[in-house]
């Protein structure tokens, strides 16, 4: 119908946004498609289209992550509508913090510059007191700490459990780094506190989503990549 200059309207409804070679938008089993819906939305948008529309310049509505990836803002439960991504797919979520678990809220990582840039990696704690890194085939006597959160985060349609596995967007949260945190871990009261202050506060966060299979049942797996 474009082809020969009706230019419909199409609604849409529970429509799928996709990332490939830009943005694009598809259809699931919940979807519901109108053409030219008889809506007065739909009335002012194609009269608008008449008049001034079909002369305006496009926007794209792509952006792009700090990894290089393109990504979207969508909603929590666009992500769990989602067929299986067998890939790390990159978003943007508008959320609140409702859970921040402290248990085991670190790792101990290689704290040395290798080609560049530090390892990261975890670490193998030694009965000589010294730390193994797997990676680098090494012994350190200090390390570091980095966060290993799990966080839950909820918007205005469902709740999302998701990991921060990174230091930076950790030291973001809660206000304090997690060597800090790892020394605090004899004032339980005190780090109850940062928690607290972390605790529904709004943020614009990044995540990194990928469907991962446990016992053969599929399960999203969401890292938090930044704030």
């Amino acid at each position: 119908m474009c082809a020969i200059g009706n230019n419909p309207i199409i609604a849409i409804k529970s429509a799928r946004v996709g990332e490939f070679n830009g943005k694009n938008i598809g259809t699931t089993t919940r979807s519901i498609v109108l053409v030219d819906p008889d809506i007065e939305e739909a009335h002012a948008l194609k009269a608008w289209f008449k008049k001034e529309g079909s002369t305006v310049a496009s926007t794209s509505l792509t952006t792009r992550s700090p990894f290089g990836h393109q990504q979207e803002t969508i909603t929590i439960a666009d992500i769990y509508s989602m067929d299986s991504l067998e890939k790390p797919t990159f978003f943007q979520l508008k959320d609140t913090i409702t859970k921040i678990g402290m248990d085991r809220f670190y790792y101990i990582s290689f704290p040395s510059i290798v080609g560049g840039k530090k390892c990261m990696k975890k670490l193998i704690p030694q009965n000589t007191g010294m730390w193994f890194c797997p990676k680098c085939n090494a012994e350190v006597s200090d390390c570091d700490y980095r966060y290993l959160l799990k966080i839950d985060i909820q918007d205005h349609i469902g709740e999302l459990a998701s990991t921060v596995a990174f230091e930076d967007v950790g030291s973001t949260i809660l206000g304090n780094n997690a060597k800090d945190f790892y020394l605090l871990s004899s004032n339980p009261e005190l780090i109850k506190e940062f928690v607290s202050r972390a605790l529904s506060t709004n943020h614009i966060f990044t995540l990194s989503v990928k469907t991962e299979t446990f016992k053969e049942v599929p399960r999203l797996k969401c890292v938090i990549i930044k704030e």
